[in-house]
């Protein structure tokens, strides 16, 4: 989602700064808007791209805010793309960190739940391993 948001902030820009001052009324707003929201659509329809789609489509439509009145303040709309972009940054890391999948050849009964981090640290028929699994269970 971090690369639909820096996407989303690009053209954001393009919108806000380009479109949005030559259009008056609901119709040219909407036909301004179209493209960059096809794009997001486009991205969403295709496995490879569905996260960035969606990180796209939602902010986009946050970053343009295609409200009543409109505010051209660049340093607003730079500091809130970069907050997102970042903010979309250190979740993903975060969570790449925090939800790994176990290596080839751990025991199914690893999980952090019974005290074990990762399959590195404590082979297939670790105590640990063996204590959240149904043969400790019915010891």
């Amino acid at each position: 989602m971090a690369g639909g948001t820096l996407a989303a902030s690009a053209m954001g820009l393009l919108a806000v700064y380009g479109a949005f001052p030559r259009i008056d009324g609901f119709a040219l707003l909407c036909a301004a808007l179209a493209p960059f929201l096809l794009l997001g659509v486009f991205m969403t329809t295709r496995p490879a791209l569905a996260g960035y789609g969606v990180g796209y489509c939602i902010l986009f439509c946050f970053l343009a805010g295609p409200d009543n009145v409109v505010r051209y303040d660049p340093s607003s709309f730079i500091n809130d793309a970069m907050a997102l972009v970042l903010s979309m940054l250190v979740s993903s890391v975060a969570f790449a960190g925090c939800c790994r999948r176990p290596r080839r050849g751990c025991a199914t009964g690893c999980s952090p739940t019974c005290g074990v981090r990762s399959c590195s640290r404590a082979g297939r028929d670790s105590p640990a391993c063996v204590r959240g699994s149904k043969a400790a269970r019915a010891i």
